[in-house]
């Protein structure tokens, strides 16, 4: 089965090869006839054409890097909104082609009566970036020089314009928002400085409560101090009070002595008087006499005296632990206070130095837009570096290619006449076949 489809198809190959040599001569004649056609075409026939083109060169401005410490959402707005509009040369090179730059120009030269369309613009035109550079060129192929002269020319001023009407409205825009938004900061930096002056007018700020707080730590310090020596004191003083007390039970508290009533005179003569007696027997009497101890009494009155300075000072101990106890209460009360008035400041006074560093954020970026459109650097943005010519020479055609391209047309051509007639005629059919 294989091999009767291989020689089938190797028949067809022949009988092909056959009808192509059989018709050589319509196929040559056919072929030499269309480049002939397209030379004279080319020659006498189709209209000159002519090439115009306009140079244009972009101007690039470097966007300032400016650090904002602020927050990133407040950077990005800032960003956003006052940044000069950068463009890429693909972005001017499409702008060229817009609908409604084409329609100012196809409008302002009247194209419409002169066999043009929006659409025929846009195909003809052609837009290139001239190598590395920021120059862009547009060129344009018609068979009026002056009038494709003056498409052009109108399209690169057109472009100019329409370049700089749209930054100059991005940077309107841009420094209508950011001025309106610097008055709206303006605004917060008033209120925060009327809370600011507010809270400070309010009694006991943190200055005087800081004062109110050392002055008060100085004064439980004192207490403490006087608190330590108080207990020094009275310690000192238990210990003379236990050592006096241990020496007065060892002391007694009369003193009794032995003596001869000799020892008395007044009591020795009264005796002899009244007894009769004479002076040896009298004074050989012996008398026994009890006193009360001095050293006893002094002891005593030590031990009461040293309790009594013990009692003092327990009292004026206890009274500073009093007073120690109520200041440390008020100094808890006084640094709540404080931490709380501190917080408040803090929180106040970081509030006025935001919103006045957004403020100078925004009033720089206005500042910046202003001048940026005030000098006119829209207009420049976009600037025709040569503009279009009147051509006097016609761009020569490709006849080489236009007799390639018509060689190759006729010789299809004539090939497809020759099958379908071999195809419509039954006899050229079967005298291929009887060939075969």
């Amino acid at each position: 089965m294989n091999q009767i489809e291989y020689k089938q198809e190797e028949l067809g190959l022949r009988e092909i090869i056959t009808i192509i040599t059989n018709r050589k001569r319509f196929i040559t004649i056919v072929t030499i006839l269309a480049m002939l056609v397209s030379v004279v075409y080319g020659f006498f026939i189709q209209k000159p054409k002519y090439e115009v083109s306009s140079t244009l060169m972009v101007m690039t401005i470097a966007p300032e890097n400016n650090e904002m410490k602020l927050d990133s959402s407040v950077d990005s707005l800032l960003a956003v909104l006052s940044n000069y509009p950068q463009l890429t040369m693909q972005t001017y090179v499409e702008q060229v082609k817009d609908p409604y730059l084409v329609k100012r120009v196809f409008d302002k030269l009247q194209l419409g009566q002169k066999s043009y369309t929006i659409d025929s613009l846009i195909e003809n035109v052609d837009v290139e970036v001239i190598g590395d550079t920021n120059l862009i060129r547009l060129k344009l192929t018609g068979a009026d020089p002056e009038l494709i002269s003056n498409i052009i020319n109108t399209w690169s001023q057109e472009l100019v314009l329409f370049v700089a009407t749209k930054t100059k409205e991005q940077l309107g825009r841009s420094a209508f928002y950011l001025q309106e938004q610097m008055e709206n900061e303006q605004k917060k930096v008033t209120e925060a400085v009327q809370a600011l002056k507010e809270y400070l007018k309010e009694p006991k700020g943190t200055k005087e409560l800081t004062i109110e707080i050392e002055s008060r730590m100085e004064q439980i310090t004192e207490f403490k101090t006087k608190i330590n020596q108080l207990e020094v004191d009275i310690q000192s003083r238990v210990s003379a009070s236990k050592q006096a007390d241990s020496l007065l039970q060892r002391t007694s508290e009369t003193l009794v002595t032995n003596k001869t009533i000799s020892d008395d005179p007044f009591l020795h003569s009264v005796v002899e008087q009244n007894t009769k007696r004479g002076s040896l027997e009298t004074g050989a009497l012996q008398m026994k006499s009890e006193e009360v101890n001095p050293v006893y009494t002094d002891l005593k009155k030590e031990i009461a005296k040293i309790n009594i300075e013990i009692a003092q000072l327990t009292a004026e101990k206890k009274a500073i632990e009093k007073s120690l106890t109520d200041n440390n209460k008020v100094l808890e009360e006084l640094q709540v206070l404080n931490a709380e008035k501190e917080a408040k400041y803090s929180i106040l006074e970081e509030k006025l130095k935001n919103a006045r560093e957004t403020y100078n954020q925004f009033a720089h970026k206005y500042e910046e837009a202003r001048i940026t459109s005030s000098a006119g650097i829209s207009e420049t943005n976009v600037s025709i570096m040569s503009p279009a010519f009147v051509p006097e020479q016609p761009v020569s055609s490709n006849i080489i290619r236009n007799m390639i391209i018509a060689g190759v047309a006729g010789m299809v051509l004539s090939l497809l006449y020759i099958f379908l007639s071999y195809y419509a005629n039954p006899k050229s059919t079967t005298m291929s076949r009887d060939i075969n």
